[in-house]
């Protein structure tokens, strides 16, 4: 009888255990950064939205242009680490036709985004989505960071959930900056500082 309760009691332990890594494998997996292995294909919605001047900036002024907008949150830790990546792509291809723009999520306060914005001295527009419409039009966005990638046609052609580095962002960037743009009469983006 003891024998019978010390195997069931055994077996109850690695059940128990089994269960407990299954659970944590799947929260790992929900916090893991994921991304769509480059097969979206959804055009890049068209929104206007304040920058923390609060000038009015439309996206679709960057047709034409490889996007990449980058939602994020002055309260992130993930979007802080990731930002130094962010600016030196910018800095290194935004004369090639990269345009960065970061989103800031209405959770995040404009306050807290500006303080990132003026100690990072980040050279890209950062726009600040007070309503959630942009969150709401890139298709439920609640997660930060969360970055799309838009080729020049205006097409998401890639998302990331999650940081990445500079040069898995550069991989990505590359062939799109090598394509022709769609229309040659374009000027290059706006830079807003």
């Amino acid at each position: 009888m003891n024998q019978t309760a010390t195997v069931t009691n055994r077996l109850g332990l690695v059940l128990s255990g089994l269960a407990l890594l299954a659970l944590l494998g799947f929260a790992a997996w929900l916090w893991w950064p994921q991304d769509s292995g480059g097969r979206l294909r959804m055009t890049m919605p068209s929104l206007a939205l304040s920058d923390l001047g609060e000038r009015r900036v439309d996206l679709d002024h960057y047709r034409g242009h490889v996007l990449l907008v980058n939602f994020w949150a002055s309260d992130c830790p993930g979007c802080i680490a990731e930002l130094p990546e962010l600016i030196r792509l910018q800095q290194v291809y935004g004369k090639e036709g990269l345009q960065v723009v970061g989103i800031g999520l209405p959770s995040d306060s404009v306050a807290g985004e500006r303080t990132v914005a003026a100690y990072y001295n980040v050279p890209y527009p950062l726009l600040f989505d007070a309503q959630g419409q942009a969150a709401r039009a890139f298709g439920e966005v609640n997660l930060t960071p969360t970055t799309f990638l838009v080729n020049r046609e205006g097409k998401i052609v890639y998302r990331q959930v999650g940081e990445a580095s500079f040069a898995s962002w550069e991989r990505r960037i590359q062939p799109l900056l090598a394509a022709p743009p769609p229309s040659a009469n374009r000027g290059p983006a706006p830079v807003l500082h």
